[in-house]
């Protein structure tokens, strides 16, 4: 109706809407379209903003009605670490919006209220971050945490504090923004931000990642290049006195592993902070305690770990597990006695350390493997800092997606002005007909302005089960730059990005079928598997050596490492043109289930399954 012009009616039917149905999103959204003012806008958007906080458009669409800033250059998104939910967290936030925007940044959000990955996607948005501001007022374990993080990454860093708080000792050297109200703030907060700018914008590194420029000491820090050191792992301890009884049973056991102890508490003069990072990335891994043998310097230390990727084991005495938010869903060791740690742990050290310790061997068990958070974080860098690269397009070239089935390119569709969407709905512009499909799955946008460097972007419209940018998953909901020759993969498809050269080659890969030669396979491809959830990206190849069923013949090839054997059986039998019936795997004299995953059986490259047909 107001497309059409009837803008007024519309206004009326919706004003009547939101009357009966308060908490209609969609209403309040579209009511704030066609009112009259400014200021029925900003009331509209603002009761919007209650019913979704985390949506990041309407916060975008409050700032620039609130500060409209069209000549400001753009610095980027910046991340505003936890805030307590409250009233006065929720002012605070908004003012460190409102200054920074005017500073040309533009706010990066995490749904905090979603804890399924959430210390991952906490990570990946830091990461991007060109700015970050942590408030230390509380006291609180998740924003010593992120802060931690930050530290790690070497994000440029803003720390505030009301007057009153008394800060962890690692940081009372530094530069602290002190405010006692949130006038007294913004005057503060504007200078500081001023310097930081400007400082960023004068480092001689033309990359900030990975300078030896820290933000917050504000000076090069040796402590960056810190090379690890094989026999050290560090306690995360608030006093050696605390820890004593752990220690006194823990110590000699790490020992069989040829692992010596470092401790948080003990300093080596000069910058605490520098010897903070300096210990973190010399350690094979940390040992951190939740409850009352932590503070707020252990947990910034943690988060240091996290970020440097740097493997990390919490313990927790029966009764005393409260978790902060961040890490919620990730495992801790609990103990009545600290002997009841040694046997978990060894297991918890084998996973990453690769070795075994000469007093107590493992058990020969078989247990569910997960790729480890500190893996899966690493390789999503790598990756990113692939993906992200800039590379220069021709102005004029036009953007087309292939689609490809298998090896096989099945359609080809040009990237117009109102770009592309996919999914599974009947209604978009590319169909995907897929279990695994959303509705509305990704799309692909082009950007109008000339001088870009990237074209065309893609953003996940937050499907369920994921868009993969050159094997990486994308956070939902963010745009990325896209060029020649990417790869976009959903369940059931994938797709390459292509300018105007000379389509590639579509003449399919060889298999047995067509030469009969052993071994027959180089790569097995499911597309109708999609990587779980806990891994970020798509490759986590592995490879299988086969016997076939006559007992003789063995194949070599490569899988993704989830993939379920049944699935894998049935896309061999297919490409080897085996005789029909029923096969299953056998691995050590045991007929292997259709759901487990080469991953879930910890299968290494030596180890031979082999292919046997059952009635």
């Amino acid at each position: 109706m107001a497309r059409a012009g009837h803008k007024e009616r519309a206004r009326q039917l919706l004003i009547q809407v939101v009357r009966l149905e308060p908490q209609s999103l969609t209403a309040w959204l579209w009511l704030a379209d066609v009112v009259e003012s400014e200021k029925q806008r900003r009331d509209c958007l603002e009761r919007a903003f209650h019913l979704a906080p985390h949506n990041p458009a309407i916060r975008q669409a409050l700032l620039q009605l609130r500060h409209p800033s069209p000549t400001i250059a753009s610095r980027g998104g910046y991340f505003l670490g936890y805030q307590p939910p409250s009233p006065a967290g929720k002012r605070l936030a908004d003012s460190i919006e409102c200054l920074v925007a005017q500073r040309g940044y533009h706010p990066l959000w995490v749904n905090r209220d979603d804890p399924d990955n959430l210390l991952l996607h906490l990570c990946q948005t830091i990461f991007r971050a060109n700015l970050t501001v942590f408030d230390l007022s509380e006291h609180e374990p998740n924003t010593c945490i992120e802060l931690g993080i930050a530290l790690a990454f070497n994000r440029p860093v803003l720390i505030l504090a009301r007057a009153d708080a008394i800060l962890p000792l690692v940081l009372r050297a530094h530069h602290v923004v002190r405010y006692h109200t949130l006038s007294d703030l913004e005057t503060h907060l504007q200078r500081h931000l001023v310097d930081l700018i400007n400082t960023r914008e004068q480092a001689s590194s033309p990359d900030p990642l990975m300078a030896d420029y820290c933000s917050v000491c504000r000076q090069i820090c040796p402590a960056i290049a810190t090379p690890p050191d094989e026999n050290a792992y560090l306690i995360l301890n608030e006093s050696r006195l605390l820890w004593r009884g752990l220690t006194q049973v823990l110590a000699p056991h790490l020992a069989g592993y040829h692992l010596y102890s470092v401790y948080l508490s003990d300093q080596a003069g000069g910058n605490i902070l520098c010897d903070t990072r300096r210990k973190v990335l010399a350690s094979q891994f940390v040992l951190g305690h939740l409850g009352h043998l932590s503070n707020e310097h252990s947990f910034l230390a943690l988060g240091i770990a996290i970020g440097s990727q740097v493997p990390w084991i919490l313990l927790a005495q029966a009764g005393e597990t409260a978790v902060p938010t961040d890490l919620v869903g990730f495992p801790f060791l609990e103990y009545v006695q600290p002997n009841d740690l040694l046997e978990p742990l060894t297991l918890a050290l084998s996973d990453f350390l690769g070795r075994v310790s000469v007093t107590m061997p493992l058990r020969d068990t078989t247990s569910f493997l997960t790729l480890s958070f500190w893996s899966q974080l690493r390789d999503w860098i790598a990756h990113t800092k692939e993906t992200e690269r800039q590379v220069e397009v021709e102005p004029t070239e036009q953007f087309q997606l292939l689609q490809y089935e298998g090896e096989r390119r099945i359609a080809r569709h040009i990237i117009t002005g109102k770009g592309l969407i996919v999914g599974r709905s009947r209604d978009c512009d590319i169909v995907v007909e897929h279990p695994s499909v959303s509705n509305h799955h990704f799309r692909v946008t082009p950007r109008r302005a000339v001088q870009a460097r990237s074209r065309c972007y893609v953003e996940d419209l937050g499907s369920k089960n994921g868009t993969f940018l050159n094997g990486v998953r994308l956070a939902p909901h963010e745009r990325v730059g896209l060029r020649p020759r990417d790869t976009i993969r959903i369940p059931g498809a994938r797709f390459l990005v292509w300018g105007e050269a000379q389509l590639p080659s579509d003449r399919p890969r060889q298999t047995y079928k067509d030469t009969g030669l052993l071994p027959p396979i180089l790569r097995i491809e499911l597309p109708d598997v999609s990587p779980p959830a806990y891994l970020s990206t798509w490759e986590h190849p592995t490879v299988l050596t086969v016997v076939l069923p006559d007992g003789i013949n063995r194949a070599m090839f490569e899988v993704q490492s989830y993939y379920p054997v049944g699935k894998i059986l049935a896309r061999l039998q297919e490409l080897l043109d085996l005789p029909s019936g029923r096969y299953r795997f056998q691995w050590r004299n045991t007929l292997l289930d259709d759901d487990e995953t080469p991953l879930s059986l910890g299968l290494k490259r030596e180890d031979v399954l082999v292919m046997v047909a059952v009635l």
